[in-house]
């Protein structure tokens, strides 16, 4: 290829020669020293984006945590959705897009679940997500940058609807999270 792109995109993105060159050295072991520092420097950038007051400070279940999963966005959500539901538990799902769309998938698979959907490319209308969510709803999904339609979906108002019934938020914050 002669010419190269600039993608500004989710990803796949392309690899400058200096990444790919680096990317031939020996691996670092998981079980290695060397690994659990960078694991920690990582946990500690993610403690900072996530604006917890102290690095490694230990977290509440209502601060949150931030986890580093090897896999995809896809494998992240089934891991939330399977860790945080029993098969009685209550769900709302909010849609405007394909990723929430496969959040509700995902969670259809673990739990029940009451869809709060909106045509592709439409704003949420968080009053709808506010009538959804009740005292009995465990948790609550959206994705805040919804890429298949280009919306930043409003995750802080979302929060506090969930957090006024005791519900956890889980937001998809892929291409969003350093960012917004």
């Amino acid at each position: 290829m002669d010419e190269e792109f600039l993608l500004l995109n989710p990803g796949p993105v392309p690899m400058s020669a200096a990444a790919r060159e680096a990317m031939s050295e020996p691996m670092v072991s998981h079980r290695s020293a060397a690994f659990e520092r960078v694991y920690e420097r990582a946990q500690d950038g993610l403690t900072y984006v996530f604006e917890r007051s102290t690095p490694n400070e230990a977290a509440t279940a209502r601060d949150g945590e931030a986890l580093i999963l090897n896999g995809t966005a896809t494998m992240g959500m089934e891991a939330a959705v399977a860790n945080l539901v029993e098969e009685d538990d209550e769900l709302v799902a909010v849609v405007n897009g394909k990723f929430g769309r496969r959040f509700k998938r995902i969670a259809e698979r673990h739990c029940e679940v009451t869809p709060v959907e909106f045509g592709w490319g439409d704003p949420i209308d968080t009053e709808a997500v506010s009538e959804a969510v009740t005292d009995d709803t465990a948790v609550v999904t959206v994705v805040h940058n919804e890429t298949s339609t280009g919306l930043l979906n409003p995750v802080e108002r979302i929060g506090e609807i969930a957090e006024a019934h005791d519900a956890l938020l889980v937001a998809d914050g892929v291409t969003s999270v350093g960012v917004d």
